[in-house]
């Protein structure tokens, strides 16, 4: 199934969207639905009620609506109950004190709760289910030009924290978007409560102010396979955005549309896994898409992973924002360089034909705002997407000043050399390939092992300690450094990496300083297995990780 999922996207010439519904949250973090979080607040709103979703949807119900059509119009007699309460209950005083300054700037009270709510959600970004589908998503996220998705929370932002997102229709429309390596949230996100679309009114104003988005997102896709994750074709907002796209359509576009559509649904207990033609009808005809049909999602993501890419998201949006900025600019002599090409130039072998932002001579100018978190994710997830002289000419100097050397260094210095490598990093090299491994040991490491059996490999390593856990994931990152070197396997180690990049972000996430520093020590033992031996370096020894 990879292989078929990655001919489809490959057949568009272009990398996917992702348009992503509660579905998605629901699967990994175990959320509400749509329904779900509706009833859960209707309780709040009739606490008196046994069933109190039941009893406001006999309240609204016509019989020629569907549930779908039903929930915007419930949630909308919710939202007066529930303000009641909020804004008069003693049980409700811990969140109007939290949340004073919205309530005096006019927020409705239900969209304050559903935010505070799928905030305190947070939580379970770290400890998601399914979690080798969502390690497969790690890898799959350089192939990700962009995501639209009408969930309200932020897990999204947490799987793609390089992706910027545009929150309602009022960012799309008043910021400048470049169409790549952004998040588009179309009914809002939990970060402004006020952007919520829960009721008929939301939805009413939304619908009336739609012409821009559903320019935008005709835009994308006809130049994008896009992939509905947590969606199905019924499902009322996707038959009304596509039926506003169709109507724009001629027959041509609308046959390219279909040979861009996928819909990935979850397959049944007991059916089979396959892909199917999908034919569904519009007020303006007949749309085709692609049905992929799955039991283990990671096969999706192993295929966008699997795609060609020369440039990530955020490095294509860094380029069309400064060849926007270039254009609009009044004043771009420094801002330009002319690279002289001639007959003799192979334009086919050509990779890159124009330089944004660049000085002097091609001086890096741009690899000055890299940070550590790029250097670690160029390592562990093989990107090679860095140019190693720059990296060592501007990025480590200006690094090493402010975590104090504390970087993957030889990944870089192995394909330039040291000539002109600053003193202090000189300094850690020569130590480094003097005593090896040995040199990440510290004596209090030695006393905490003392009498304890030798650790044989890092599978061994791994049955030791509880690895669900932070602490025992801190102890395997700690004594990575007793295994003997001739006995490590650098497959298993950059796996183990990556799981634990993804799980908890321990760079940015400075809530476990014990795991981020000795993170940061697993990185840079990892950094002198694979390169510190050797001037020209070759991949990791081992099966590479799917």
């Amino acid at each position: 199934m990879i292989n078929e999922i990655k001919k489809i996207l490959e057949s568009a010439n272009s990398h996917p969207f992702l348009f992503v519904g509660s579905g998605f949250s629901h699967r990994y973090l175990d959320t509400d639905d749509w329904k779900g979080l509706v009833s859960r607040f209707a309780k709040q709103a009739k606490p008196d009620v046994e069933f109190a979703f039941e009893w406001y949807r006999n309240e609204v119900s016509q019989t020629n609506r569907g549930m779908d059509q039903d929930l915007p119009v419930i949630t909308e007699q919710i939202e007066k109950d529930y303000a009641r309460l909020f804004l008069a209950s003693e049980s409700f005083r811990p969140l109007r004190e939290k949340y004073e300054a919205l309530i005096l700037d006019g927020i409705s009270p239900l969209k304050i709760g559903v935010a505070d709510f799928l905030t305190e959600l947070n939580t379970r970004f770290f400890t998601p289910r399914h979690s080798e589908e969502i390690s497969a998503i790690g890898h799959a996220r350089k192939n990700v030009a962009g995501i639209i998705t009408t969930n309200f929370d932020q897990f999204l932002e947490h799987l793609f924290p390089d992706h910027i997102p545009y929150v309602g229709q009022n960012q799309l429309l008043f910021n400048q978007s470049y169409g790549v390596g952004e998040i588009y949230k179309i009914h809002g996100c939990v970060s402004e409560p006020a952007s919520l679309i829960l009721t008929r009114y939301d939805y009413d104003i939304y619908r009336s102010r739609n012409a821009y988005l559903s320019a935008k997102l005709m835009t994308i896709f006809l130049e994008h396979p896009i992939i509905f994750l947590g969606y199905s074709l019924t499902d009322t907002n996707i038959r009304m955005i596509f039926n506003d796209i169709a109507r724009c359509l001629t027959g041509d576009q609308l046959a390219t549309l279909s040979q861009r559509l996928i819909f990935v649904q979850r397959a049944k207990e007991g059916r089979p896994e396959g892909i199917r033609l999908n034919r569904d009808s519009f007020d303006s005809g007949v749309i085709e898409s692609t049905g992929v049909v799955l039991s283990d999602f990671s096969k999706l993501f192993k295929g966008i992973a699997a795609l060609k890419s020369s440039y990530s998201p955020k490095i294509l949006r860094k380029l069309k924002k400064d060849v926007y900025e270039l254009v609009l600019s009044t004043s771009p002599k420094e801002r330009i360089r002319v690279v002289h090409i001639d007959e003799a130039t192979e334009m086919d072998k050509l990779e890159v034909v124009i330089g944004v932002g660049l000085t002097g001579q091609l001086s890096g100018q741009g690899y000055a705002g890299l940070e550590v978190i790029d250097l670690i994710k160029d390592l562990i997830y093989e990107e090679s997407t860095l140019d190693a002289r720059q990296v060592v000419e501007y990025v480590l100097p200006k690094l090493g000043r402010q975590i104090s050397n504390n970087l993957p260094v030889f990944k870089y210095v192995s394909q330039v050399g040291e000539e002109g490598l600053e003193p202090s990093f000189a300094t850690y090299i020569a130590d480094v390939r003097k005593k090896g491994i040995e040199w990440w040991i510290t004596n209090s490491m030695r006393k905490s092992r003392n009498g304890k059996p030798a650790i044989t490999n890092f599978k061994h390593l791994c049955s030791l300690h509880d690895c669900s856990t932070v602490k025992g994931v801190q102890q395997v990152l700690q004594d990575i450094a007793f295994i003997p070197e001739q006995n490590i396997d650098l497959r298993e180690v950059r796996e183990f990496l990556v799981k634990v990049w993804e799980r908890f972000d321990p760079i940015r996430n400075k809530s476990e300083q014990t795991l981020t520093t000795n993170f940061r020590k697993a990185i840079r033992i990892y950094d002198w297995l694979c390169y510190g031996h050797k001037k020209t370096p070759e991949a990791p020894k081992g099966k590479e990780a799917n």
